[in-house]
């Protein structure tokens, strides 16, 4: 036999076989009529680690900016419940044309490390239904309540985003296991604040406080979002009660300086006489990794469960002096603060 020959034939069939193995498909496929409960909660847990305060060269005791207390009171968790009903009643390719959003709650709780503690819960929108319509004119959703409500306003409906399905976080093609791809910028904020549309609320709060902020909100948390980038990797499956769920994790490594000093200047110079003049530094550093899983019912088409976990230190660099009619004044703020973010979210049927 030849052996050089039959190395030659193994080697190709080994690579026919990879080259035909059989990809798996991710896809959003709700059948209509379902209906889905969906549980997310968010929870930030953050702490000031360090702290110096400098004016006029002097470094002052952080007490006194704190009525006495130290930066262990600077700390504390605020935590989101989101308790909603989906109910599919027309569905496009892949995404409903018509979704009908029951919002069971919304409740937030919050604790700070003085001891003190509290929850607020949205009653205006508890117990509301919303149909979600697929306007393809206008490439985007019309919203409206199932029954009106004077509490309610339409403005306050056009913030609300109809994706709580983590569409957001699927390949966009069939896949094997090992394949990565990425999401990014406003997909990533999509998935950290559920329910919003992050443009539109942008939009409206820029509109609201128009005169007394000279200056872009989008600009401000531009620079975090763009930097944003998770990426993504099939693998493969597993079996929970008796469902065979697609797999799929998620890890980014977080590190940005963000420079808000132009944009602060210009917010602080709107608002001073025309003798003054300041000269500022504003610099955020941004280092961490966050780690997640995105489970999938491919039979069912949604997502089964979610969990997420970022972990990040922010360092702050700040100092700036004034001039006012020849009397210059300066300071300086250097401050370390740690944030650990987690996300848990559920999808099951009724």
């Amino acid at each position: 036999m030849n052996t050089r020959f039959a190395f030659t034939g193994a080697t190709l069939a080994l690579g026919l076989v990879a080259f035909i193995q059989p990809k798996d498909a991710i896809t959003f496929a709700v059948a209509e009529g379902t209906t889905l409960n969906k549980e997310i909660s968010t929870t930030l847990e953050f702490s000031l680690d360090d702290l110096m305060i400098e004016v006029g060269g002097q470094e002052i005791d952080p007490s006194m900016m704190m009525d006495g207390g130290d930066i262990g009171d600077a700390s504390g968790s605020v935590e989101l419940l989101l308790d909603i009903t989906d109910e599919y009643l027309e569905m496009g390719k892949a995404r409903p044309n018509k979704l009908k959003r029951t919002i069971n709650s919304l409740n937030v709780e919050w604790e700070a490390g003085t001891g003190d503690s509290g929850s607020e819960t949205t009653d205006e929108l508890e117990g509301k239904a919303i149909t979600f319509t697929w306007d393809a004119e206008k490439n985007g959703y019309s919203r409206e309540l199932a029954e009106e409500d004077e509490d309610v306003k339409p403005e306050d409906l056009e913030m609300l985003a109809e994706d709580i399905d983590m569409r957001i976080l699927l390949p966009g093609k069939d896949v094997e296991v090992g394949d990565t791809w990425e999401v990014s910028g406003l997909a990533v904020a999509s998935i950290l604040l559920p329910g919003i549309d992050l443009e539109k609320a942008t939009a409206r709060a820029e509109e609201e406080m128009q005169e007394d902020l000279p200056v872009e909100l989008e600009e401000f948390y531009g620079g975090l979002v763009d930097g944003m980038t998770w990426t993504c990797t099939y693998a493969g499956t597993r079996e929970a009660d008796g469902v065979s769920l697609q797999v799929i994790t998620i890890e980014s490594e977080i590190e940005q300086n963000l420079d808000f000093s132009d944009l602060l200047l210009e917010l602080i110079e709107s608002n001073m006489p025309g003798e003054a003049s300041v000269d500022l530094s504003f610099v955020v550093e941004l280092a961490g990794e966050a780690n997640g899983e995105l489970l999938w019912n491919g039979k069912a088409g949604h997502f089964a469960a979610m969990d997420m976990e970022i972990e990040m230190v922010m360092v702050l660099n700040a100092e700036g002096s004034m001039d006012m009619q020849g009397m210059v004044q300066g300071g300086a703020i250097e401050a370390e603060a740690s944030m650990n973010l987690t996300r848990k979210a559920t999808a099951s049927t009724k």
